[in-house]
């Protein structure tokens, strides 16, 4: 969960951002490499997940992408 503020000011929000933190074995061609610039194994890619939207997660101590 992260606060975001909004562009014109003022107001704040708090919404969900999912993070992929291993990209190593995802497709050259993956529209987020394209967007971000960037290729497979390089930085994390993260996305804010709009409200009323439902994520379903693991609970636990492990992460995965």
């Amino acid at each position: 969960m992260v606060e975001m503020e909004g562009v014109r000011g003022g107001s704040f929000v708090t919404v969900a951002v999912i993070c992929h933190t291993d990209t190593s074995q995802w497709d050259p061609e993956h529209l987020s490499f394209r967007l971000l610039g960037s290729k497979p194994g390089s930085p994390p890619v993260f996305h804010v997940i709009p409200y009323g939207h439902i994520v379903w997660a693991r609970n636990g101590g492990e992460s995965s992408s």
